[in-house]
């Protein structure tokens, strides 16, 4: 031991640098030769250093970032009552084909499949009628401005409140357009398609069946610039019913409109217009106008008729009236149907009777019945309970006559032949071409409009997904027809007229010019003169008329007439809305027929009102 420390004693200082230089080629060796830690963040590889640096400019920059926004996180919350609903209408669920078109009742023989067809396999349709080239003519237009009595109420309203609101006087300012659908074109449309059914095949005729389901009608308004402006959709009155068209693939949505519209052809067709209280006359398009005001003969009360009601709003006592025909009508057309189509057994077999029946009813040998014959070719066949809505009515034919008397429309092209409800286009063809009309009471004054329209018929094969090749021809709702060519221009009146009544007595500064302002107002011509001096708006205001022209004075200058040195021509500068100037001038009043007959008309109502005893004003 004794050695040890002497040596140690002797050595100390090359042992203290042989410890540090294993110290110094230990950290030569973690340090320099081995690579430093490193970590992956992310798709990153760092050192122990950088880490720390890494996230506080990435996660913690995010994380504040997320913790200062105010806006709240969007949490959609179930409707769980409007999801109830609409399962409980069987919304957006598919309409079983028992309810997907339903047939007229037919004999049990004419749905018998024979051996032939069956040989034949499953038939379907390839194609739908193409009705697209197959546009509408114009007729007739018919327009002008009318003081119209519109109920307060529209339609449903109206027909829900058994005592309505008496109507309001409305200044209308109307089109109404007239057109008619050639059939001809239409038939042979269809007949393209139902004429390749193979000879047997228990397909019912009812499958070609159809029906109006709208009309739609696009409005373009020329401008000041002689352009046409863009196309606008043109909606009913507010007096004609009408449903929202239904959402595509809604199959019950659809089928309600189906049945809806199969009742409301004339609605739909030839709807109704306003009753008139002044202003002008409303005609059929096509029909001869009405004789002037003095020649016209008395016009004969006719007693009301539930079977044609007159196309105006009816009391509560004609409407229930009318609902009570409907009903007798129905329940007369049921007896009948009943009658025609007995529910009888199928003729006895040959065999033994088995429990007093010819067979059991789970009997294997009991005959497959016609209808199960024709389900089993893949043939759609309804229940034997009737028929639906949509089928009922026997023929075309007016469903009103607004004469109560014979043609409303003589000597017209397709004089109206309006269906009753469904309908195969050789019934409509034996009566000429469909005569269809449309109103628009949205126009202003002054202004020129064209129209044009097409009608949209009801796929006849939709529902019946059984008969065709792609399901997406039984789910198509409606065949639209081609759009018509633009219809003549329809220029409304203009409801003001100003003129220069009197010249000033020299021109002064603050001469006084005497202007007629004349204004049309619930049906009648109204006169204002007022006195305006350069710089003066030409309005006028009397109790509830206003009287704006929307013009200004200018300037008001004498000139010489042309070939007289001595007289003068009085002129007066007036700017529109535009910011034309126009001249006005005493002199052009005195042969213009326009002023003599608006003075004529203003004095006429002026005198009827002055013998109409005043409403006191509550």
């Amino acid at each position: 031991m004794q050695k040890v420390v002497t040596f140690l004693e002797q050595h100390v200082q090359w042992v203290a640098l042989g410890i540090g230089a294993v110290w110094l080629l230990y950290m030569v060796y973690g340090f320099v030769l081995t690579p430093p830690a490193t970590t992956h963040v992310g798709n990153n590889q760092l050192s122990a250093g950088n880490v720390d640096t890494y996230i506080a400019d990435h996660q913690v920059q995010t994380l504040q970032t997320a913790m200062q926004d105010t806006k709240s996180p969007p949490m959609e919350i179930p409707q769980y009552a409007q999801d109830f609903k609409n399962k409980m209408d069987y919304r957006n669920e598919p309409v079983p084909e028992l309810f997907a078109g339903a047939f007229r009742k037919l004999p049990m023989a004419s749905l018998k499949v024979t051996a032939e067809a069956n040989s034949q396999g499953r038939f379907k349709f390839a194609n739908l009628p193409d009705i697209q080239a197959i546009a509408p003519r114009f007729l007739d237009a018919v327009s002008g401005r009318m003081a119209a009595l519109v109920p307060a109420l529209d339609w449903r309203a109206n027909a829900a409140n058994p005592n309505p609101p008496p109507p309001q006087v409305v200044d209308k300012y109307f089109a109404t357009l007239g057109y008619s659908l050639p059939m001809k074109p239409i038939v042979e449309a269809w007949n393209a398609v139902f004429s390749t059914i193979p000879a047997g095949l228990p397909i019912p005729p009812q499958v070609r069946m159809t029906q109006f389901l709208a009309v739609d009608v696009v409005r373009e308004e020329l401008g000041e610039d002689g352009v046409w402006g863009k196309p606008t959709p043109i909606k009913p009155l507010s007096i004609t019913p009408a449903q929202p068209w239904p959402a595509s693939g809604n199959r019950a949505d659809e089928l309600n409109y189906i049945n809806w519209s199969s009742q409301h052809q004339a609605d739909i067709l030839t709807p109704a217009f306003y009753q008139k209280h002044a202003g002008d006359d409303w005609r059929i398009p096509g029909a001869a106008a009405a004789p002037p005001t003095g020649t016209a003969t008395p016009a004969v009360e006719v007693p009301f008729d539930p079977a044609n009601p007159p196309r105006r709003p009816l009391t509560p006592q004609e409407r229930q009236a009318v609902m009570q025909y409907r009903q007798q009508q129905e329940a007369e057309q049921l007896r009948i149907r009943r009658e025609a189509n007995p529910r009888r057994r199928p003729p006895a077999p040959t065999g033994p009777k088995r429990g007093g029946e010819q067979f059991a009813p789970g009997d294997p040998a009991r005959p497959e019945s016609p209808l199960a014959q024709a389900r089993g070719a893949g043939i759609f066949v309804p229940p034997d309970d009737g028929m639906m809505p949509e089928w009922r009515g026997a023929g075309p034919g007016p469903e009103w006559n607004p004469n109560a008397g014979g043609n409303p429309n003589p000597g017209a092209p397709g004089a109206l032949n309006t269906p009753q409800g469904a309908f195969s286009p050789e019934q409509l063809a034996g009566g000429g071409d469909v005569m269809f009309w449309f109103h628009d009471d949205a126009l202003e004054p002054g202004k020129t409009y064209r129209y044009k329209a097409r009608v949209r018929l009801k796929n006849p094969l939709w529902g019946q997904r059984l008969l065709v090749q792609d399901r997406a021809m039984a789910d198509r709702l409606a065949l639209d027809s081609g759009w018509s060519e633009w219809s003549t221009a329809v220029t409304m009146p203009r409801d003001i007229h100003f003129y220069m009544a009197a010249a000033p007595f020299g021109l002064r500064n603050d001469a006084k010019i005497k202007i007629d302002i004349f204004k049309w107002h619930k049906g009648v011509t109204h006169q204002k003169t007022v006195q305006v001096s350069p710089g003066d708006l030409i309005v006028g205001a009397d109790d509830e008329i206003a009287y704006d022209t929307g013009y200004t004075v200018v300037d008001i200058r004498e000139l010489p007439k042309p070939g007289n040195d001595f007289s003068k021509r009085i002129e007066v500068l007036v700017a529109g809305p535009d910011g034309r100037i126009t001249t006005i001038s005493p002199d052009d009043v005195a042969g213009d027929e326009m002023y003599k007959r608006l003075r004529n008309e203003a004095a006429a109502a002026q005198t009827a009102a002055a013998a109409t005893p005043a409403t006191p004003r509550r």
